[in-house]
């Protein structure tokens, strides 16, 4: 998906989050502004990498790499979402709010550090490639080590939560809510149809798939409710 230029994205706007964080003036001398993926790799939102040189009350230059996530503002996909139903603030109030209680309970980040945006449901993010992480190419696989770390790292993520849970149970309920599968979710029920539709097509012109194929087609008529149920929060098991 083409990316779109962002007038707001200015020296203004980057200078009024990274003062926050000094608690000084702050002067932005230049930035430079590119896609942070692919194109067609995102979906529903719109990334750029933004690489920041500034100065803080007249000190030495300083560089900071970041990541800016805004929702689409127009086309299909942005018309399918304008009925009040705010998909989009779940993500910055994990990272804002959540976020940071978890970090605490295990003193350990598990995720790249976030600033405050002034854009609804936008998000900036620490760019940690600059600290020498790499995006894993989502067509290979994980190695053994990475797999492994994966694991731990989820371990303490899940325990950490079981914690911030008991402080503060109404906080991980509203973060936790389910808002795209539930039953009553109409562009829910469109947007998996038409997948399982194609997927269907697909496999029914496949050799040997027509089992499958008749598999998808039986689902059509309850599969909302379908996914509904498996995104409920489980009693019985971590979430």
């Amino acid at each position: 998906m083409a990316q779109e230029h962002l007038c707001w994205l200015d020296k203004h706007f980057l200078a009024s989050f990274i003062q926050r964080e000094h608690r000084n003036t702050v002067t932005i001398d230049k930035f430079s502004i590119t896609p942070a993926v692919a194109a067609s790799n995102n979906y529903m939102s719109y990334l750029y990498r933004v690489r920041v040189e500034y100065t803080v009350a007249g000190s030495n230059p300083q560089v900071i790499s970041l990541i800016i996530k805004v929702p689409l503002t127009k086309g299909v996909i942005s018309e399918m979402y304008d009925d009040g139903t705010d998909f989009f603030a779940k993500e910055p109030r994990f990272y804002c709010e959540l976020l940071p209680k978890l970090n605490k309970h295990f003193k350990c980040e598990f995720a790249p550090k976030s600033y405050s945006c002034p854009i609804k449901n936008g998000m900036i993010l620490k760019d940690i490639t600059a600290d020498g992480y790499i995006m894993c190419d989502k067509y290979e696989l994980l190695d053994y080590s990475h797999c492994k770390s994966v694991i731990s790292s989820l371990a303490k993520f899940h325990a950490s939560s079981v914690v911030c849970y008991h402080h503060d149970p109404e906080l991980i309920k509203e973060i936790g809510k389910e808002r795209f599968f539930s039953a009553e979710n109409e562009i829910a029920l469109l947007w998996i149809k038409s997948w399982m539709m194609n997927t269907g097509k697909v496999l029914s012109e496949m050799e040997g798939q027509e089992q499958a194929a008749s598999l998808f087609y039986s689902k059509l008529d309850d599969v909302t409710g379908m996914y509904a149920d498996l995104s409920k929060p489980k009693i019985d098991a971590l979430n």
